[in-house]
Parts: structure tokens; C-alpha cells; sequence
């Protein structure tokens, strides 16, 4: 039972955001087909990707203007891996313009692993869309409110 005079409980305070721990950073391209990063496992609700992206010829040798980007955006998908026996389950998608910068936050996700999923619309055998990604994990659990 809480009193007046029991210290507050540990953690951020309501509104505040909390610190991003690092799970990894990689580099994938989608080319003729979706590309999938590697799994990784979340806790305490709060999932953040930070990426950036540029179109490529097929070498990785020579960035491609943006007159000659094959599709001018792709899409990010978050899942979630299932149960031995059950399929995964999709959690988030977004559709970003290639060639940006920016970070996406997911928040108050069930514990478990993860993967993100990315896809564009090009099958141009003569480029790929390069992805440099930073992906973290927070706390952001069911019921709590965050801002950012």
C-alpha cells in the first residue's frame, strides 16, 4: 500500500521520453525483390528506426540522380515474429520518399522479436535502393503516453 510519504516509483516521468538503446545498425539494398533486416528482440514496448536512402546502379558504384530513380518512394513494414506454427503479424507500415533521412517510432508493442520488411515498386534489374539503417528499442509500454 502507497502512502504520502513512500518515494515516487523509478522511471521517467509522465510525457517524458525515454532513452533509445541501440539494437544494431546494417546496410541493405531491394533490388529485384523486398529485403528483410535481421531479427532482433524488443521489450518495453518502443521500437525506433532511423534511415536514410539513395537509389544506386546495380554495382552500388554510382548514385543515381533523382530524374533517374526507377520509383519515387518504398514501403517499410515492422513485424512481428509469430509463434513455431503461426504466421507473423504486421504492425506497422510506412511509405517513405527515396532519398530521405528520418526516424520512425513505433510505441506500445507487445515483447517479442522483430524484422522490418523493405519493398518498392521497381524490378529494374539496372539499380537498387541503398538503406543505411539504426534501429533502437524504448520504453513505451501499453497505457503510457509519449511525445516525439
Amino acid at each position: 500500500m502507497s502512502t504520502a510519504s513512500d518515494p515516487p516509483a523509478p522511471g521517467p516521468p509522465p510525457g517524458a521520453r525515454s532513452a533509445v538503446t541501440l539494437a544494431f545498425q546494417d546496410i541493405l539494398t531491394v533490388g529485384l525483390t523486398a529485403t528483410t533486416s535481421r531479427t532482433f528482440a524488443a521489450s518495453g514496448g518502443g521500437i525506433q528506426l532511423r534511415i536514410g536512402t539513395t537509389w544506386f546502379d546495380a554495382s552500388l558504384s554510382t548514385p543515381l540522380e533523382p530524374v533517374d530513380w526507377p520509383a519515387p518512394d518504398f514501403t517499410v513494414v515492422l513485424r512481428q515474429r509469430g509463434a513455431p506454427g503461426s504466421p507473423d503479424t504486421d504492425r506497422g507500415q510506412a511509405s517513405i520518399g527515396a532519398g530521405t533521412s528520418l526516424k520512425l517510432r513505433w510505441r506500445q508493442l507487445p515483447d517479442g522479436e522483430y524484422y522490418f520488411v523493405f519493398d518498392t515498386a521497381s524490378r529494374n534489374p539496372d539499380c537498387c535502393l541503398y538503406i543505411e539503417i539504426s534501429v533502437g528499442t524504448f520504453l513505451a509500454p501499453p497505457g503510457s503516453i509519449s511525445r516525439g
